[in-house]
Parts: structure tokens; C-alpha cells; sequence
């Protein structure tokens, strides 16, 4: 890992460092102290603002777009996964027009947990012709 080099490794620190209890046992374990990471993680602002304010188009830079992906995913990392019943059955409920927040209520689940699941299902029904008609039977 060298967060120096390359945008995905410094994106996975950040995300390991917004959940840190010891940030300073972090910043060790990759070779930096307090004053290295600033310095680090200045350089990568400006690189990051630069390729905002040298991008055209619609869409966010490519620069920006590998940051954000390898984010999602260094935090998605370790996080567990609703199993695909239960999953599945909340999808149900919801697709009965019920109120977001009273179902995932009722079925203890956090919003976050639920579309950290919804993420991970979906992708795989995208694949796979079995899960995809799991869910349908599921779904009714």
C-alpha cells in the first residue's frame, strides 16, 4: 500500500482514518506521523481540486470518480451483509409503497445496512439468473 503513489491506497487510508479510535497508531502503521499525513493528504486536495477545475464535461473527473469508488469500498470492507431472505423480505415490504423508515423499523435494519445489502444483492441478481428468480419467488 503507498498512499503517496497511488489515489485507491490514499482513499482507503482516508477511510480507515475516518473510523479510527487511535488515528496515531494508524498513521504508524503506514510509516506516517501527524505532520507527514497533512502534508499527504494536501497534496492529494490539490490534486483532486485540480482535476475538477481541469475536467469538462458532465460528469466528475476520472481522478475523483477512483477516490470515490475506493472509499465506498474501503468502508464497505468487513461491514456485514443482510442475508438474502431477509434482505429479500424487506425489499417486499418496501415495494408495498409502505414508509421506508416504519419498515426498516420493524425490521430492525438500518437504512445504512439495508442499502449496504441492496448493493451487494443487487450486483450479484445482475449475474445470476438463479438469484434473480429467488428474488422474484421472494418478491411474490
Amino acid at each position: 500500500m503507498d498512499p503517496a503513489r497511488d489515489i485507491a491506497d490514499y482513499a482507503a487510508l482516508c477511510a480507515e482514518l475516518a473510523s479510527a479510535a487511535d488515528r496515531a497508531a494508524v498513521l504508524a502503521r503506514h510509516g506516517l506521523d501527524e505532520e507527514r499525513w497533512s502534508e499527504l493528504e494536501d497534496r492529494w486536495l490539490d490534486e483532486l481540486s485540480r482535476a475538477e477545475e481541469e475536467h469538462e464535461g458532465d460528469s466528475p473527473p476520472p481522478l475523483v470518480l477512483a477516490f470515490a469508488e475506493a472509499f465506498s469500498r474501503a468502508q464497505q470492507r468487513g461491514l456485514a451483509v443482510l442475508p438474502f431472505e431477509r434482505y429479500a423480505e424487506i425489499t417486499r415490504d418496501l415495494c408495498g409503497g409502505r414508509d421506508v423508515a416504519v419498515v426498516l423499523a420493524r425490521h430492525r435494519v438500518e437504512l445504512a445496512e439495508y442499502l449496504r445489502a441492496h448493493r451487494h444483492w443487487t450486483e450479484l441478481i445482475a449475474r445470476d439468473p438463479d438469484a434473480l428468480d429467488a428474488l422474484r419467488r421472494i418478491l411474490g
